[in-house]
């Protein structure tokens, strides 16, 4: 009997301890972590755009609105939230009529500066206040700004012979995400 007993002691012992371990494996704690950030996408737009040198006497003979040096810009944009997929770069800048920018007090003639969409046609080209839009993949994206300098041969800075002389003008860009 003292055999039994203790069999059923030790049994009963056992059952306790294997109850108050499986209650103990049922209860835990749910820990949350987390933060509102105001990361927004890494972008300079601020860049200086340098047109080569033209001797004149080279672009005499060039058709009003040839092209004489296309300056591809890239914008290079990072670091972007995962919920972007897009963005557009807003381009206005001041101008002078026939889509091209005003290039300030200048002596010089027979050039001006236009912009144009990269897959834009010659004669296509972009009114002050037009939109480059381009797709933000993996929080990262490259717009492309692509100001033109070409031959005049009237308006403002047009001449039949080009006048030697230096310019300079401004573009203002915002960026903004979709």
């Amino acid at each position: 009997m003292k055999k039994t007993f203790c069999s059923i002691l030790i049994s009963s012992a056992i059952s306790v301890s294997g109850i108050t371990a499986a209650v103990a494996d049922t209860s835990g704690t749910l820990n949350f972590t987390g933060a509102v950030s105001s990361s927004t996408c890494t972008v300079d737009l601020n860049k200086t755009v340098s047109f080569a040198p033209v001797n004149g006497a080279e672009i005499t003979d060039f058709q009003h609105g040839a092209e004489i040096e296309r300056l591809d810009v890239d914008y290079n944009v990072s670091g972007c939230p995962s919920n972007v997929s897009n963005a557009s770069l807003l381009v206005d800048y001041p101008h002078i009529g026939e889509s091209r920018a005003d290039l300030g007090n200048t002596s010089m003639r027979g050039a001006g500066i236009v912009f144009r969409k990269t897959t834009s046609l010659p004669s296509e080209y972009l009114l002050p206040g037009y939109t480059e839009d381009f797709v933000i993949n993996n929080g990262s994206g490259t717009v492309k700004f692509t100001p033109r300098l070409v031959r005049l041969h009237s308006g403002i800075y047009g001449a039949d012979r080009p006048v030697a002389g230096s310019f300079s003008s401004t573009a203002d860009l915002t960026l903004s995400f979709n």
